[in-house]
């Protein structure tokens, strides 16, 4: 098993990473975060020692149940009926304002 030593965030590390993300962090922070990211890399260095051969791959939580419904074709209301509901409309299209003008 990994020792918690061997993935240890330095402060400089913590800084560097803050820094690409453009984020502040105080002294403290910087201190908190080094500890705690040390401690989540570890635990991934843990789970990454598991063995899982002979184990399938889960590619979703759902256990292949697809929360989304199958596409197809539905019928559509009448162009007509949709048109005549419609504030303003030409003979195919409803008509909108104008909400960006091109100049």
């Amino acid at each position: 098993m990994r020792n918690e030593k061997d993935t240890k965030i330095s402060d400089e590390q913590v800084r560097y990473i803050a820094d690409l993300a453009r984020l502040e962090l105080s002294a403290e922070e910087v201190s908190r975060l080094s500890k705690e990211l040390g401690k989540i890399i570890h635990y991934i260095g843990i789970l990454n020692e598991i063995n899982t051969a002979g184990v399938e791959p889960m590619y979703s939580s759902l256990g292949g149940f697809s929360r989304y419904r199958e596409d197809g074709l539905k019928p559509s209301m009448p162009r007509d009926s949709l048109l005549k509901e419609a504030p303003r409309h030409d003979d195919e299209s409803i008509l909108v304002p104008v909400v960006i003008s091109a100049g």
